[in-house]
């Protein structure tokens, strides 16, 4: 996972008020965080992907208005959200 986040960090992640990572790891070199779920398959995504949006919400909640989950295949272009919303 390290290399497709780093490609997101030097793109449009950049340009995030806050970019953060959810893995199987703490990786702190990209900034991921660890999320406990029982496996890492498609069965469980929707586990994974409410502890990452809890994590999120108790960690950053109150700093932020809107919160954006991307895969690692996404490509944003930050301003135009920025203006849309």
């Amino acid at each position: 996972h390290n290399a497709t986040a780093m490609d997101v960090m030097h793109t449009w992640g950049k340009r995030c008020d806050k970019l953060v990572f959810a893995s199987n790891v703490t990786d702190s070199d990209i900034g991921a965080i660890k999320v406990d779920i029982p496996t890492e398959d498609w069965a469980h995504l929707w586990q994974k992907q409410r502890e990452t949006m809890r994590h999120i919400w108790q960690v950053y909640g109150k700093e932020y208005d809107w919160f954006l989950k991307a895969d690692l295949d996404t490509y944003v272009i930050m301003e135009n959200l920025k203006a849309y919303l």
